[in-house]
């Protein structure tokens, strides 16, 4: 817009210039002798020369102003034309600039995109180790939970076991009280009643300790099977213990009646036990 307006202007004192009448010479004022002949052409000549000069002078002026005012515009427009240029230049250097800034922030945009997928990706794989960390954590518990359990039925059976072996004790202990009673009850009853009621006693005492012992020798038949199949070798041991221990007591049991009786005592007794039982 300022060149535009420099230019205008030079323009206008152009046309000024070039459109100007020539500058007239000033008259004289005062009154001056009538001149010669000669003198008067002179005179006429040299006004007409003077101006021609002052026209000459005044063309070349404008000429040359008119040449200065062409190298203005011409400077102008060169001016204008570089301006341009420069403008065209910049606008170019902008655009390759936002092209290149598009593209720094598009890689920097890829960049977030592929740093956003790699924390993704590792969240994501943070996530599954959690998952199968939870998963082994339970497998670990449930794995305890299952021992616990075997160790309770463990302690549970072994427990039921303690106490029939108890029991068993118990009865065998009962049994011996038992005995000694009968054999107390026995020496009593022989004192008192004589050979006879000594034999039937003794009938009754002997038929009361064979019955007692079939009936532990069952039991401990009963648990020897259940042990061999469930192949608890430790119990087997201690039921074969207890055998032992029954076949002991049965044995001096019956040693005992015969000393008590005597071997042909013993052997009536036996006789009578058996013909009872039929």
């Amino acid at each position: 817009m300022k060149i535009s307006r420099q230019l205008s202007l030079v323009a206008s004192m152009a046309l000024f210039l070039t459109s100007a009448p020539a500058l007239a010479l000033p008259q004289e004022s005062r009154a001056k002798p009538a001149p010669t002949q000669r003198a008067k052409r002179a005179q006429d000549v040299a006004p007409r020369q003077a101006a021609q000069q002052q026209g000459e002078r005044a063309r070349k002026a404008r000429q040359q102003q008119a040449e200065k005012n062409a190298q203005r515009a011409k400077n102008a427009r060169g001016a204008q034309q570089g301006e341009k240029k420069a403008q065209n230049a910049q606008r170019a250097k902008n655009v390759r600039e936002a092209q290149q800034g598009d593209k720094s922030a598009q890689r920097a945009q890829n960049a977030r995109g592929a740093q956003q997928t790699d924390k993704n990706a590792q969240r994501a794989q943070n996530a599954r180790g959690a998952q199968q960390t939870d998963k082994n954590a339970q497998r670990a518990q449930n794995a305890r939970g299952a021992q616990q359990a075997n160790k309770n039925a463990e302690r549970t059976k072994n427990a039921r076991e303690a106490q029939q072996a108890e029991k068993t004790a118990e009865r065998t202990k009962n049994a011996r009280e038992a005995q000694q009673a009968n054999k107390n009850a026995e020496r009593a009853a022989n004192a008192r009643s004589g050979r006879e009621a000594l034999n039937a006693s003794a009938v009754r005492l002997l038929g009361v300790e064979i019955k007692k012992h079939e009936v532990n020798m069952a039991k401990i038949e009963e648990l020897t099977s259940v042990y061999t199949r469930s192949g608890d070798k430790s119990k087997l041991a201690r039921v074969a213990a207890l055998r032992e221990a029954e076949n002991v007591r049965y044995s001096k049991v019956i040693t005992r009646f015969k000393a008590g009786l005597g071997d042909k005592g013993f052997a009536r007794v036996r006789t009578r036990l058996e013909r009872s039982k039929r």
